[in-house]
Formats: C-alpha cells, sequence, structure tokens
C-alpha cells in the first residue's frame, strides 16, 4: 500500500526513487569495524541480507533495516538503520516547501528505506566499512 502511495507522490514531483539520497551515518553497527574476521571480510555480497523490521500484519508499522549475514549456516546480525534516524535532505526541502505533507514526508522514508536500490546500497555501504582499511600511516618523528 506504501509503495502505491509513494509511487504517486513522486510521479506528482517527477521524481524517481534513486533521485532520493540519503544518509549511511545513522548506521548502528553490531560488529567491530573494520572486521577482520574472515567469515566476515570475505563474505560475498549475495551472503548480505536486508530485512525490513517491522510490526502488525494489517497495518504494519516500519521501524527500520536490519543487514544481517549468513556465516556457516547461522545468521548474524550486522547493522541497523532505524526508520526514525533515516536522513534524507531532499525529503526534508520538500517538506519544508510544502511540496509534500507530514504524512507524505512519512511514507516517502518507509518507502526509500524499504525499496530494493536502498537495500542494495545499505549493503554495499555496510560491506565497505566492514573492509575498510583503518591503518594509520606512523611518521618517523626524525623525519618530519
Amino acid at each position: 500500500m506504501n509503495e502505491i502511495k509513494s509511487d504517486r507522490i513522486l510521479t506528482r514531483l517527477g521524481k524517481q526513487p534513486d533521485d532520493i539520497p540519503f544518509s549511511y551515518e545513522e548506521l548502528t553497527y553490531f560488529i567491530s569495524l573494520p572486521n577482520r574476521d574472515p567469515e566476515i571480510y570475505h563474505s560475498d555480497r549475495d551472503k548480505y541480507l536486508a530485512t525490513v523490521d517491522y510490526e502488525g500484519y494489517v497495518f504494519p508499522e516500519v521501524h527500520g533495516l536490519m543487514i544481517e549475514l549468513n556465516k556457516n549456516e547461522k545468521t548474524v546480525q550486522v547493522a541497523y538503520l532505524s526508520l526514525e534516524l533515516l536522513r534524507a535532505p531532499v525529503l526534508e526541502r520538500w517538506k519544508y516547501e510544502g511540496k509534500i505533507t507530514e504524512s507524505e514526508y512519512k511514507d516517502l522514508r518507509t518507502f526509500i528505506l524499504s525499496h530494493s536500490l536502498s537495500k542494495q546500497l545499505i549493503i554495499e555501504e555496510v560491506m565497505k566499512q566492514v573492509r575498510r582499511d583503518d591503518r594509520i600511516l606512523f611518521i618517523d618523528e626524525k623525519d618530519a
């Protein structure tokens, strides 16, 4: 239902879901970063799963997006992005400019969080953070 409403809103505004960038800054990680556990570090993209966290069946209320990793036939929770913390400056600007209502703003945030493209982008960001290289280059003080 939310997808239909959100598609109508985006059509009215002449936009597509990929026209709405969002921030990854509020991702909560349940593992250390970067992570050198070989089973996590070397996991392929297809081992990651993005699942919408919601409550209720008739009128589901979305709470966030859980990123999990299938590791040796068990599931490891890797990261979580709360809907409340999802930041999409374009949506906030549209709301401020009166292009969308508060209700439409909430619908679009839910739509963006649960959209397949967003899930892929969030998984890619999680993988990037898991594999990031935080080695610090030390400069010999004598050479400085």
